[in-house]
């Protein structure tokens, strides 16, 4: 029995032994806890920025780009006076900075400035940058500013609607970063607020952090547009009933016809001018020369006369002309002295003639004042006339092309179906012999590209 109770007792004290240990080792467990616990609890508690997020003004890749944040201070009424900006490849967890741009290295460099919204106004400066609190290399960069002003919470002021309205939010942007040389990587920036302006503290009973939070970034290759446009003339040569600015020509060039213009019976008591009516014998219509072009270095109109019997001018097919100046053979004789030169026709002068009037812009895009091509002076006597108006006249009676119109001295060279009103008359002589009388001619469009 004796020996019974001593191997009992032996085995009493094993037991206890092996159980002590067990409570010891949870003790400490627990213990070693404690600041881990405490520290994540400090975290939970800081307050998150929100909303929040953060623009760049470029992201092209090695390019220099400012950032900027804007947030809402969700809660509370302290000072903000000291922020850290960690610029991280992950948005939480440990620092790496593969992706991160390249911070300022000084405060010349570097400009932080904030908006309106914050309740001090009072400006931050710039540090150099630092090895990150997370990690990282020369990936944070610290903002401070002296002013122990409380900033209130703008409540309901920073909307969570997409797209945040940034005007009612606090913002903070920093220039001089350099975006990283990679395309289409992302990279996070930790913002991070405090009340003081040094030994900035985030751990529990000394910790100065007020507010943090997350954004996200990235830089993008850059998408290149190519496009071409070809080199494009459309010009074509009618008749037309419209004799000013306001009606309208035509809508293009596949909307002009016509290849006669009549001006009636000629005689020496007055000047016929187109549009002569149809009960004065006339078509009623001006000639027209329409041009749409995307010359951008000017355009060029230019007429010759088909020859006839080794003539250009207005005369009876066939006929010989006996040549400048006179009033007996059956051809009409040039306005001026020589060829493309403006005069006024008088009654009874025998000549005949084209003067351009009004430059059409109707079917541009509607009315407007003015063109992009100008006529020649010698063809523009009465510059922008109409009707009777116009009584100026000149001829080109060789074969040798003459420039009439030209857009090459306006700033806006293109044309974009701009019309020129062709005027044709004609006065006979009391002598200028009877008979059908008619001349041809060609218009000739060049652009320079």
């Amino acid at each position: 029995m004796k020996d019974i109770k001593q191997q009992l007792r032996k085995s009493s004290g094993t037991l206890a032994k092996y159980f002590i240990i067990p409570i010891q080792i949870i003790i400490l467990s627990v213990a070693a806890l404690i600041p881990f616990l405490s520290q994540n609890a400090y975290a939970i508690t800081t307050t998150q920025l929100s909303p929040r997020q953060a623009t760049v003004s470029t992201s092209q890749p090695s390019a220099t780009t400012s950032i900027s944040f804007i947030f809402d201070l969700p809660g509370g009424t302290q000072p903000i006076q000291g922020i850290i900006v960690e610029f991280c490849d992950q948005a939480i967890g440990a620092c790496t900075s593969t992706n991160t741009p390249t911070l300022p290295t000084t405060n010349a460099v570097a400009t932080p400035t904030i908006n309106a919204k914050w309740t001090d106004s009072t400006v931050f400066a710039a540090y150099a940058r630092s090895n990150g609190t997370d990690g990282g290399t020369n990936n944070q960069f610290t903002i401070t500013r002296t002013s122990a002003t409380n900033e209130t919470t703008t409540g309901a002021g920073c909307d969570t609607t997409y797209p945040v309205v940034a005007a009612n939010c606090r913002s903070l942007t920093i220039s001089g970063l350099t975006n990283n040389s990679g395309s289409n990587v992302s990279y996070y920036p930790r913002l991070r607020l405090y009340t003081v302006n040094a030994a900035f503290d985030d751990t529990v009973g000394t910790g100065n952090q007020a507010y943090y939070g997350s954004v996200a970034q990235a830089t993008t290759q850059t998408l290149t547009v190519n496009a071409r446009v070809q080199e494009h003339l459309e010009f074509c040569v009618g008749t037309t009933g419209v004799d000013d600015n306001v009606g309208v020509v035509a809508a293009n060039c596949a909307a002009v016809t016509g290849t006669t213009v009549d001006i009636g019976t000629i005689d020496n008591v007055g000047v016929y001018k187109s549009p002569v009516s149809v009960a004065s014998g006339g078509s009623n219509t001006n000639g027209v020369a329409m041009i749409r072009s995307n010359g951008s270095n000017g355009t060029v109109i230019s007429f010759f006369t088909q020859q006839d019997t080794s003539s250009g001018l207005l005369k009876v097919a066939g006929a010989a002309c006996i040549g400048a100046g006179s009033v007996v053979d059956k051809c009409f004789n040039d306005p001026g002295a020589t060829a493309n030169t403006s005069t006024l026709l008088v009654a009874g002068t025998e000549a005949f003639g084209v003067e351009i009037g009004t430059v059409n812009t109707q079917s541009v895009s509607g009315a407007y004042a003015g063109s992009n091509i100008t006529p020649d002076a010698q063809y523009y006597g009465d510059a922008g006339c109409t009707g009777t108006a116009c009584t100026k006249f000149a001829w080109n009676d060789t074969t040798t092309a003459y420039n009439i119109a030209s857009s090459a001295a306006s700033s806006v060279k293109v044309l974009n179906n701009e019309a020129l009103i062709l005027k044709f008359a004609a006065t006979a002589a009391a002598t200028t012999p009877t008979g059908q009388y008619t001349v041809a001619s060609t218009y000739i469009a060049t652009s320079t590209y």
